[in-house]
């Protein structure tokens, strides 16, 4: 047994009269063939937000790396107020601080606010300040600075040490 074509689809079957190519012109206008308003309106909401999304991302990366270039010249221009400072046997010297000129024709001041021994022997404390035309900066190091006891401390220094790693060793 042989079924027809309106036997087998659930749609029936009009003739060629009823292909869509058939009708051209005379055909509805669908609301489907073009873009709608709101359509139009978001794709060029999400394209310029990418647009600024990018631009920032770009401008963002460019500002870091020249940040980056920025801090290299002010370690280069720290250090080297450093190695004048290490230079200094004098508290007084210390104290009153030191001017350098940088590379840029800047003028940097560094100065030592305070140093403390620490618990090793001869080594110091310092908080430095370094002015520059960006602006103030603290900044601590840790030196080794036998100088800068007063006149006999730190020969009374090592023998307290002396005196406590003896013990220690008859302790133990």
């Amino acid at each position: 047994m042989c079924l027809t074509r309106n036997q087998v689809y659930w749609q029936r079957y009009r003739g060629f009269e009823s292909h869509p190519l058939r009708h051209g012109k005379q055909m509805k206008r669908d609301s489907q063939i073009a873009f709608s308003l709101i359509e139009v309106i978001l794709a060029l909401a999400l394209f310029s937000i990418s647009v600024v999304v990018l631009t920032q991302s770009f401008l963002n990366g460019f500002l870091a790396m020249e940040s980056v270039h920025k801090k290299d010249v002010f370690v280069v221009e720290r250090d080297r107020a450093l190695d004048d400072l290490f230079k200094v046997q004098d508290k007084e010297k210390l104290r009153e601080g030191g001017k350098l000129t940088t590379f840029d024709d800047q003028i940097l001041k560094w100065k030592v606010k305070s140093y403390r021994a620490t618990k090793v022997l001869d080594l110091f404390e310092y908080t430095i300040s370094i002015k520059t035309n960006d602006g103030k900066r603290l900044v601590r190091y840790l030196v080794k600075n036998p100088t800068l006891y007063e006149l006999g401390e730190r020969e009374k220094l090592l023998e307290k040490k002396q005196r406590k790693l003896k013990e220690k060793r008859h302790e133990s």
